[in-house]
C-alpha cells in the first residue's frame, strides 16, 4: 500500500496534473486501499496496518479534496432573449436644459455600461420622464408600479403574477429592476433572467439617486 501514498503525495506537488485527474486518482487511492485492507491485512501487524492506513486516507482525502478546490466551477448562463418591442427614445415634452441633460444622461448611461440592459424607463409621480431602448406597447403604468417603495429585482419577469403592470417592457422580458430613489423610479429592463449582479445593481442605484437628484434641484430653485 506504500505506493499509493507515495503516488498521491507525487500528485499533491505536480501542478501539470488537472483537477480531475487528481479526483479520480485519489478516488481509485482509497478503492485499492479498501481491497488492500480486505484481502492482505493479515501480512502486517493489526498497529502497523492501522496507521499505513490511516496515513494513505489522509493522502488520499487530501489529493481529492485539492482537486476539488483547484477544479474550474463554470458559471451557469442564462439564454439571451430577442425582446418582442419596438426600438425607441422618447423624453417628456417640457424637459429642458439640465434636466433633460440628467435624463439622457440616465438613459444612456444604463444602456451602454450594462450589456444586458435593453431598455430604460424613468418617471416621477404620475409623469414619464423618459423611455429608451426595447419599449413595450403600453404607456408606464405609474399608478401600478408607483406603489414599488423599496429597491424590486425581478429576476424572472415571466414568473412575476402581475405581469401585466410591466405592458411597458416587452412582453417576453426576462428580468426587470425598480429602483426608487426620492421621488424619481428607474425601470430597467434586461434581456436574460438573473442578469444583474449586486455591482449592477449599486451602478443603476447611483444613477437613480444622481437623477432624482437633478430634478429635485430644480423643485428647490
Amino acid at each position: 500500500m506504500l505506493f499509493v501514498l507515495v503516488a498521491s503525495f507525487t500528485c499533491r506537488g505536480g501542478r501539470a496534473l488537472q483537477a480531475n485527474t487528481k479526483i479520480a486518482l485519489g478516488s481509485a487511492g482509497l478503492v485499492a486501499q479498501a481491497a488492500n485492507r480486505a484481502f492482505l491485512a493479515g501480512n502486517l501487524a493489526m498497529d502497523a496496518q492501522s496507521r499505513v492506513d490511516l496515513l494513505c486516507t489522509a493522502a488520499l482525502c487530501g489529493l481529492i479534496l485539492e482537486g476539488l478546490s483547484t477544479r474550474e466551477v463554470v458559471k451557469r448562463t442564462e439564454d439571451t432573449v430577442a425582446l418582442e418591442g419596438v426600438r425607441g427614445v422618447s423624453f417628456a415634452a417640457d424637459l429642458r436644459g439640465p434636466q433633460l441633460t440628467a435624463a439622457s444622461w440616465a438613459a444612456t448611461t444604463v444602456a451602454d455600461s450594462i450589456p444586458s440592459v435593453r431598455s430604460v424607463l424613468a418617471w416621477r409621480g404620475d409623469k414619464t420622464l423618459f423611455r429608451y431602448g426595447t419599449l413595450g406597447p403600453k404607456p408606464i403604468d405609474t399608478t401600478a408600479l408607483g406603489v414599488v417603495r423599496g429597491e424590486t429585482y425581478y429576476p424572472d419577469l415571466q414568473a412575476l403574477p402581475a405581469r401585466v403592470d410591466f405592458q411597458c417592457l416587452p412582453r417576453n422580458t426576462p428580468s426587470a429592476l425598480i429602483v426608487p430613489v426620492g421621488d424619481t423610479r428607474l425601470l430597467v429592463a434586461c434581456d436574460t433572467k438573473r442578469a444583474l449582479s449586486p455591482k449592477d445593481t449599486a451602478w443603476i442605484r447611483a444613477i437613480a439617486a444622481r437623477l432624482d437628484l437633478a430634478f429635485a434641484a430644480d423643485v428647490v430653485s
